[in-house]
């Protein structure tokens, strides 16, 4: 398998996160492929340690059927990790896809599981989509 980067991301800070406990050992998997998928580059900085930082960050594609092909898992197992992701604060969605006009959703990996139990924390959800559904006569697009 070819990956884009030979850096793989991950916190330190993740492994004693009481915010862990609480993904199931799919939605981690789904989370570890969405780390796999990032590109990083290494930022210089003179007189310090050089930084990472994520090239590709809010563009990261990953649909259904490569999670049932890579993962071994269901559809509706996919959208549940997908929204435990949302709501832990690991990812959020940039841009909703539309599966039947194969348009990919967008992702960004994000820290906000960071502040976990504490007032910062900010639950979010998927993004509802506001899209008109069925055929639309004279789009334009």
């Amino acid at each position: 398998m070819k990956y884009l980067s030979d850096v793989f991301h991950l916190n330190r800070d993740l492994p004693d996160a009481p915010v862990l406990k609480y993904l199931s050992t799919t939605t981690f998997r789904v989370y570890l492929q969405f780390c796999l998928k990032c590109q990083m580059e290494k930022i210089k900085r003179s007189g310090r340690k050089p930084d990472w930082y994520i090239k590709n960050n809010g563009k990261i594609i990953f649909t259904y059927k490569e999670a049932e092909q890579k993962l071994n898992i269901s559809r509706s197992s996919f959208t549940r990790a997908i929204d435990s992701l949302i709501k832990y604060g690991f990812i959020e969605i940039q841009r909703l896809g539309g599966g039947t006009a194969q348009i990919p959703t967008l992702y960004a990996i994000v820290d906000n599981w960071r502040n976990w139990e504490t007032p910062q924390f900010k639950i979010n959800l998927r993004p509802i989509d506001k899209r008109r559904k069925g055929w639309i006569k004279n789009l334009k697009v």
